[in-house]
């Protein structure tokens, strides 16, 4: 690919163009397997950014993602990624006080959050005075914005901003030898480059157009 593609849009965009092509796969609780398409999971992800844009958040504000490995995992990370904006990935059973570090230490603006995130989240809501908006994927509950709503309502279709590949877009945690967290920031370049084994745990296989299986 070019140095000037990035990973939201150049890339997935052109797996997507095929709406037969698998994205992500994966078996529900009872063993019936599933599967997503790349044109699917971009279009949720558009409407993410859509829904996103129209809470008033902004590229290059970080966005918490508190959601297990499951798609709207993923279609909540590259919704934000299309925002331009930085997808910090916390998911449960993440405690409260670990969530507050993360918002905090990256002034984080939204938060997005599974029903089994939610009562860590809501435990953290008063120290986590920097986010102002907060996303719910699940039932519905008071001070929490309706996620699949919020994506129900809006187009299928982001007007790209033209991020550009040097531009931070996700934070993932890792840990030093003496086991101290760190947050590390990668940008579009990074995912693209293929080298890194957490990019690759997340992204790996859509490098290539394949499928990516959900354990």
């Amino acid at each position: 690919m070019a140095g000037s593609d990035t990973f939201a849009f150049d890339l997935l965009d052109r797996w997507a163009a095929d709406e037969r092509r698998v994205a992500l796969t994966w078996h529900a609780r009872d063993g019936t397997p599933h599967q997503m398409t790349f044109a699917e999971l971009t279009g949720r992800a558009s409407r993410l950014a859509n829904a996103l844009t129209s809470l008033g958040l902004k590229p290059g504000e970080r966005i918490l993602v508190c959601v297990p490995a499951a798609p709207a995992c993923w279609e909540a990370l590259l919704g934000i990624i299309k925002l331009g904006a930085v997808a910090v990935l916390a998911p449960p059973p993440l405690a409260a006080a670990d969530l507050v570090f993360r918002a905090n230490c990256l002034q984080a603006a939204g938060l997005i959050a599974s029903d089994a995130a939610c009562a860590a989240a809501e435990d953290g809501r008063p120290a986590m005075p920097t986010v102002r908006r907060w996303l719910l994927q699940g039932p519905r509950r008071e001070k929490w914005s309706d996620y699949s709503n919020l994506l129900s309502t809006h187009a299928l279709h982001y007007a790209r901003n033209y991020p550009q590949p040097a531009d931070p877009c996700l934070v993932l945690p890792a840990f030093d030898p003496l086991g101290h967290l760190r947050l590390v920031t990668y940008n579009q370049s990074d995912i693209l480059a293929g080298t890194d084994v957490a990019l690759l745990t997340l992204f790996g296989p859509w490098l290539s157009g394949a499928a990516l299986a959900i354990a």
